[in-house]
C-alpha cells in the first residue's frame, strides 16, 4: 500500500526507473523490524526476500542522499559509550547515507503511507504554489531550494 502511494506520484516511465534502480539516491524501505537492544547486531529489517541486519549495514556502501525507513522503531537502538546510539539509523549512516528518516515507535501502516506521500510531495507542492503566484512566480524565488541533510 505504501509503495503504491509513493509510486503513484511518478509518471509510469519514472515508476519503472524507480523500481529498477538498485543504487537509488533515496532508497525507501516500508517493512517490519525486529529490535534487539540487548544485542543490537541482531536488530533487523524484515524484507520479503530475507532480512537486512544491522551487522550487514556495516559492510554495505551506499551513496544515498537520504534513506527513508518507514519501519517500526528504526530510530531506536542500544546506548554505548559517549552517548552514541547503535542501531539501524547509525548503521545506514556508517554505510554512507547522508541522512536517514526513521521512527521512534511502532507505526500504523495506513498512517505511514499517508505521511510518506505528503513527505515526498511537500517541497514540490510548496514550490508549485510559489510558481503559481503573481509575486513569486519567477524560478529565482523557489527553484533554488532542495532537500539536503548531513547524517553525521
Amino acid at each position: 500500500m505504501e509503495a503504491d502511494s509513493i509510486l503513484n506520484l511518478f509518471d509510469p516511465a519514472q515508476r519503472f526507473a524507480a523500481l529498477a534502480q538498485q543504487s537509488a539516491s533515496i532508497p525507501h524501505l516500508a517493512a517490519h523490524s525486529v529490535l534487539d537492544t540487548a544485542r543490537p547486531e541482531r536488530t533487523e529489517i524484515l524484507l520479503s526476500g530475507g532480512s537486512l541486519r544491522l551487522r550487514d549495514l556495516y559492510r554495505l556502501r551506499t551513496g544515498a542522499r537520504l534513506v527513508v525507513l518507514s519501519v517500526c522503531q528504526t530510530a531506536l537502538g542500544a546506548g554505548m559509550k559517549r552517548e552514541e546510539l547503535i542501531g539501524l539509523t547509525r548503521g545506514f549512516q556508517q554505510a554512507g547515507a547522508a541522512a536517514v528518516v526513521a521512527s521512534l515507535w511502532k507505526v500504523v501502516d495506513r498512517a505511514a503511507a499517508e505521511l510518506m506521500r505528503h513527505f515526498y510531495t511537500a517541497l514540490h507542492h510548496a514550490q508549485r504554489q510559489l510558481a503559481a503566484s503573481a509575486r513569486w512566480s519567477h524560478p529565482f524565488y523557489w527553484a533554488g531550494f532542495v532537500l539536503q541533510a548531513e547524517g553525521r
